[in-house]
C-alpha cells in the first residue's frame, strides 16, 4: 500500500478502543477508499464471485458408455469378465453396476473398466441395464441381453417325423371309451418299444422304436388300459372284463 493511501487511511479512522467505534474526518474520502479496499479483496465484489461461480465448473465430467464385451448371453451359461468401454473412468471410485446393482470393478484405463458377472445373474431370459458411476455422476444405461436358449437340434436317425405308418388290426369301441377311456399305448424308455392295447384281438402289440416294426404280441383276453411301473418297468394290462395283468416287458 502506498504511503499516501496509509495517510488516508490515518485520516478516516480514529481507533478510540473498539472495532465498533470508527470515526471518519472526511466522509467522502472514507467511502471512496473502502470502495477501493473492498473491490480488491478476495471474496468481495465481481471478482470474488467470479472466482467462486468457476468451481461448479470445473469438477469431473460424468462417465459415458460406448459398449459392453459382450454385450449378450444365453441362459444357462457360466459366469464371465463384463468388458464396459467408455470415457471418463476413474482410477478410484469408478463402480461397475448391474441393474442398479455394484459388481467389484477392476480400473483398466480411463475407458475401460471389468467386472465379473455370475451365472445367476443371467438366469433369466431379458434384459439387464448397465451402468458406470464415478465422482463425476452416473453414465447412461448400455443394455445386456439375456437370451433364451434355443430348441436343441435332433441328430437321430430319422428326423422328428412320422417316417412309417404302422398300425394294428384293431379298432375301440366309442362307446366304450365314452365311459372308460383307458391309456392304449405306453412307452418303455428303457427297451424303446411301445405297447398298443389291442382288445379286439385280444393282445398287445409290441412295437420297436429303434427299427419301427412291429416285434411281437403278448395274448391278453380283452386288453384294455396298459400302463409301465416306475418301480421296476413291468407292464400293467387291465381288462375290459375287471382282469389285471402284470407282464414282464423286457424283450
Amino acid at each position: 500500500m502506498k504511503e499516501a493511501t496509509r495517510q488516508r487511511v490515518a485520516t478516516c479512522l480514529a481507533d478510540e478502543g473498539t472495532k465498533s467505534s470508527y470515526k471518519f474526518s472526511n466522509p467522502i474520502i472514507c467511502t471512496l477508499f473502502f470502495l477501493c479496499v473492498f473491490s480488491l479483496l478476495p471474496g468481495c465484489g465481481s471478482g470474488g464471485s467470479g472466482g467462486s461461480g468457476g468451481t461448479g465448473s470445473g469438477g469431473t465430467n460424468p462417465p459415458t458408455i460406448t459398449s459392453l464385451s459382450p454385450s449378450s448371453a444365453t441362459t444357462g451359461a457360466s459366469a464371465f469378465t463384463l468388458t464396459v468401454e467408455g470415457t471418463n473412468f476413474a482410477a478410484s471410485g469408478t463402480t461397475v453396476k448391474w441393474k442398479g446393482t455394484s459388481l467389484t470393478t477392476t480400473y483398466v484405463t480411463s475407458s475401460q473398466v471389468t467386472a465379473p458377472v455370475t451365472a445367476s445373474m443371467i438366469a433369466t431370459p431379458g434384459t439387464a441395464m448397465v451402468t458406470v458411476s464415478t465422482a463425476g455422476g452416473t453414465s447412461s444405461g448400455a443394455q445386456f441381453t439375456i437370451n433364451a436358449p434355443s430348441a436343441p437340434t435332433v441328430t437321430a436317425a430319422h428326423a422328428p417325423l412320422r417316417t412309417r405308418y404302422l398300425r394294428t388290426n384293431s379298432f375301440y369301441d366309442p362307446n366304450s371309451l365314452e365311459y372308460a377311456p383307458p391309456h392304449f399305448s405306453v412307452y418303455d424308455a428303457a427297451h424303446q418299444q411301445f405297447f398298443v392295447s389291442n382288445p379286439y384281438m385280444n393282445e398287445i402289440d409290441v412295437f420297436s422304436a429303434a427299427n419301427e416294426t412291429q416285434t411281437a404280441t403278448i395274448s391278453v383276453p380283452m386288453a384294455w388300459g396298459i400302463d409301465i411301473s416306475p418301480v421296476d418297468g413291468s407292464l400293467w394290462a387291465g381288462t375290459f372284463l375287471g382282469d389285471l395283468y402284470n407282464i414282464n416287458s423286457n424283450p
